[in-house]
């Protein structure tokens, strides 16, 4: 099953979220990553393809670039839900809620982007 929403905050939903997929800004990366879930990036330009390079290489989740969308999208969605979520995801997650979230987030996204440079 499937919601929409047209707006809502992230933070109501994320307990409740089984699969994410975005377009891979900075933000909804870093809101990704505080939960343990599949993800899915469906990058558009800028930091959202380098994201996307990211989260490839560190098989984080799935990434769709433009152009490759018409069947890789469902099969994506099905090897999503169907496949566990990768370690490093459960890992990033358990070190962002185990503490204040203010500075943790930061530390951890900082962490990942120094030791994946491309």
């Amino acid at each position: 099953m499937i919601y929409y929403k047209p707006l809502v905050c992230f933070e109501d939903i994320e307990s409740k979220i089984s699969l994410y997929i975005s377009h891979g800004g900075n933000g909804s990366i870093y809101q990704a990553m505080s939960q343990p879930v599949p993800l899915i990036v469906i990058p558009a330009f800028f930091e959202q393809e380098w994201n996307a390079h990211r989260v490839k290489k560190l098989n984080l989740g799935q990434v769709i670039f433009p152009g490759e969308m018409d069947d890789e999208i469902f099969t994506a969605i099905h090897r999503a839900i169907s496949e566990r979520v990768p370690e490093i995801s459960e890992t990033i997650q358990k070190r962002i809620s185990s503490q204040n979230l203010s500075g943790i987030i930061q530390n951890a996204v900082h962490d990942w982007f120094e030791n994946t440079r491309l």
